[in-house]
This record gives C-alpha cells, structure tokens and sequence, in this order.
C-alpha cells in the first residue's frame, strides 16, 4: 500500500491497492516456448496477474477452497452430519480440484527450467539448444514431473486422492460383496459342520 493510505481504514484504499497488477514484466514473459492454448490455460491457472479472466479463475479456486472447508467444519456438527448434501458438495468440490490438478501438470512448463526466475520477477531466458532449434516434446515429462514433485502440487494431490481412493474401494466392495457373502456361508457352514463334532 503507498504511504497516503497509513491510518487511514481499510474502505478507503482503492481496490487495485488490494489485487494484483494485470501487468507487469512477469505476465508476459511465457514459461512455455510456443504461444499455444497450452501457454494460455498456464497463464490462467497459475499467473492471476496475466488477465483478468486469470484473476477471476483465482478467486473461483480460493472460493472453492473455502466452501471445501467451510462444508468439513460443518459436516463435523452431529446436528448436521446426517445431511445428504454433504457427498454432492465433497463430489463436486474433489471434480473440480482434480480437473484442476490434471489441467497444471498437462499445461505444465515446458523444461526450459527457469521457473525460480518467474517467482523473482526476473524476465525468464530460453536453454539454449546445441542445434538452434526448439527442442521436441521430450522436455515434457520431466517438467511435468518436476511440478509434480512442488509441495503445493503434492498437498493438492493429497487432498484429492482420499475421495478417489474411498469411491474405489466402495466400488471394489460392491463388486466383491456377492463373493463375501458367499464366503462367509460357507465359513458358517464349516462352523456347523465341524463344531457340532466336538
């Protein structure tokens, strides 16, 4: 905030004191070498400065973040737990965080492996390539596994995955429930059989 503002209340200070420039040096430099939808959808995702669709796409994220924990807390009150809308919400919520983590690791930056310099508000330069041309696709994976490798991509996946893993096993159980029940029978069977013979 510019000193004109010290003392004065919060209401007072303009909005654009209290976001992000839509410009600067930073947003428009790409991390990744094409100028494609790949670039773009990047920018959208992880620059909120570099538009103001980036900036709305940023509120929407931290605004289901919010409504992810705010509906935790409340499915924790017994007087609310038995709520049927809490699996739609958490559905919901775990659909969207997902296509969101998948959507980061596709458009991902394209190796040039200067993404510190993104951070710093330093103008990010090219790898230079021993035969002057743009390297293939191959640079792909490794940066993308770089970024998976990013504690907030890490912690996004370990918010996402309990949700994943629970409807597996649910369905692993529904399909398995006919042969447990089949098993158990002849458990109960055996348990009459022999244990009569004592």
């Amino acid at each position: 905030m510019s000193s004109e503002y010290v003392g004065a209340p919060l209401r007072s200070a303009p909005l654009s004191n209290l976001t992000p420039p839509l410009t600067s040096a930073v947003a428009t430099n790409s991390l990744i070498r094409a100028p494609t939808h790949r670039a773009a959808i990047h920018d959208l995702l992880n620059r909120p400065s570099s538009s103001r669709a980036a900036l709305v796409v940023h509120w929407l994220i931290l605004g289901a973040i919010l409504v992810s924990t705010l509906c935790f807390v409340l499915q924790s009150e017994p007087a609310m737990a038995s709520w049927p809308g809490w699996r739609l919400i958490d559905a919901l919520v775990a659909v969207g965080f997902t296509a969101e983590y998948i959507t980061r690791i596709i458009v991902a930056p394209d190796g040039r492996g200067d993404e510190a310099a993104e951070e710093d508000g330093r103008r990010p330069q090219p790898a230079p390539s021993p035969t002057g041309r743009l390297p293939a696709h191959s640079d792909d994976l490794p940066a993308r596994l770089r970024l998976a490798k990013q504690p907030m991509m890490v912690i996004d996946l370990a918010a996402i995955l309990p949700f994943w893993i629970g409807l597996a096993l649910a369905a692993c159980v529904r399909r398995c429930l006919p042969a447990l029940r089949l098993l158990l029978f002849f458990l109960m069977l055996q348990n009459l059989i022999l244990g009569g013979k004592g």
